[in-house]
């Protein structure tokens, strides 16, 4: 994952979004952001996004050229993302910079606590997963979190980690549906580091 796109030169939001996929594609791989394609067709028809795990905004970006109107941006660190927040014209971009989790979190050495913001999570309609790659912590932010969801989770890289064949995250998915029967599996991507789309029945 390539973490620091130089964005200094971009005017609007489509230049924003249009120089990291770029990027993303050029340094990770033709099809990495397949998922971006699943966002754009399940996004249509829902007004508000979630996601956990920002980096430089992305996704963020592709959630609301698709036309949500209201997002949630949450990570442990937001100094990426947050200078160009004012890109987002017309779009209220709520910025959470906390833990997903109830519990402290370890990245890079820093723990990161749960704020009361995140705790209290207003509803989406649709949740993007993308930050700790483990299974244990994708399914407590899938059981902590889907209860807010409307319609669709998206969680990116079901199907690679670090290069080599991983599925544990969209194994997380599957025992996550055994549990609750309320969501099922919806699409399953296998293009690059994959992807997993979940929807509410």
């Amino acid at each position: 994952m390539i973490k620091n796109v130089d964005l200094s030169k971009c005017k609007n939001l489509t230049e924003f979004y249009n120089t990291l996929y770029e990027a993303h594609e050029s340094h990770q791989g033709t099809g990495y952001c397949d998922h971006h394609k699943t966002m754009e067709a399940y996004l249509s028809g829902c007004n508000s996004y979630r996601e956990f795990g920002v980096l430089q905004g992305a996704t963020v970006a592709k959630a609301a050229l698709c036309g949500v109107k209201y997002i949630q941006a949450v990570d442990v660190q937001l100094h990426r993302f947050s200078p160009y927040v004012k890109l987002f014209e017309g779009i209220e971009v709520e910025l959470h910079e906390s833990s997903t989790v109830p519990h402290p979190v370890e990245f890079k050495g820093k723990m990161y606590e749960m704020t009361d913001g995140v705790k209290h999570l207003k509803p989406v309609d649709f949740m993007f997963i993308d930050d700790i790659h483990e299974h244990d912590h994708v399914l407590e932010e899938l059981t902590l979190h889907s209860p807010t969801v409307n319609k669709y989770i998206l969680m990116h890289d079901t199907y690679l980690l670090e290069n080599k064949v991983n599925e544990s995250l969209h194994k997380a998915a599957l025992k996550f549906i055994e549990q609750n029967s309320e969501w099922t599996i919806e699409r399953r991507s296998k293009v690059s580091t994959g992807h997993t789309l979940l929807k509410r029945i």
